[in-house]
């Protein structure tokens, strides 16, 4: 067992620390969300697919009040917006196919689909929370004042249009969501083309020079490398004739799951 893991009160989540006043929070192997503690409260990134209660495990860290942002409005990142009375996203996500792709039926897809990988979650069930949430919509130049620590917020569209990026100043630590995935999807409703997404990918690669970046899934932390990785397999499907890419959903390369890099993306979003 990792010395380094504490298992919250539900069982469901795994708490690590990752900087002072810095924790990932694990949704058993689910998705990650990030707690930043200041002196006067503290900002949780992203609330999980919704199963345990990440609002009691957020508490197990902090006394301080909870304010919620998210990366992007996908179920496995905002599943657990129940628990709180606000939760701050992108405007650009505001759309009603975000509000599909981030509903109860999503929420019951995504969980069902991981517990063909993770057995250890075969008997975890969807969390109800107790507030009709509000969403308070931003953009880029907001910033999060948690008394001491400053964290401000980005925007890079690609994986959703209102993708946000979250960096903290304090522990120079930055939260990109799902924008740079080793595996980053595209062929969702609403994400964009992937030109765009190139355009953030390479904005964040730059900030990695300063910022430690950590992810929505796996293990959280992020190398530059990888980062890199994936932009150079971008560049070279937009080099590539639209012609080579036969199937209207592709997976590129056609390996990718043995090698981890690369897109799930819509042929006509290959521009």
């Amino acid at each position: 067992m990792d010395s380094n893991r504490i298992i919250a009160a539900d069982g469901v989540h795994f708490i690590y620390k990752i900087g002072k006043n810095t924790y990932r929070i694990d949704e058993s192997g689910i998705v990650n969300s990030y707690l930043l503690i200041g002196d006067t409260s503290a900002l949780l990134i992203d609330t999980g697919n919704g199963v345990g209660n990440i609002r009691k495990t957020a508490e197990e860290l902090t006394d301080k009040p909870i304010i919620v942002g998210i990366t992007h409005r996908h179920c496995d990142h905002i599943g657990g917006a129940g628990f709180f009375e606000d939760v701050y996203c992108g405007t650009k996500d505001r759309s009603f196919v975000y509000s599909i792709l981030s509903g109860r039926l999503s929420r019951s897809i995504i969980l069902k689909a991981n517990k063909k990988y993770i057995p250890s979650i075969s008997n975890l069930r969807l969390s109800r929370g107790n507030f009709h949430t509000r969403y308070i919509y931003i953009d880029e130049g907001f910033s999060f004042d948690l008394g001491n620590r400053n964290v401000k917020v980005i925007s890079t569209p690609g994986h959703t249009k209102g993708s946000l990026i979250y960096l903290d100043d304090k522990e120079k630590i930055m939260i990109p969501g799902d924008e740079v995935n080793k595996c980053t999807w595209l062929q969702l409703p609403g994400c964009t083309k992937l030109s765009v997404w190139l355009s953030g990918a390479n904005r964040i690669l730059s900030l990695a020079d300063t910022y430690k970046p950590y992810g929505g899934h796996m293990e959280g932390e992020l190398k530059k490398a990888d980062i890199k990785k994936i932009i150079d397999i971008a560049n070279k499907m937009l080099e590539m004739p639209k012609s080579e890419f036969r199937k209207r959903i592709i997976v590129y390369p056609e390996n990718i799951r043995k090698n981890d890099y690369g897109f799930v993306i819509k042929k006509s979003r290959i521009n």
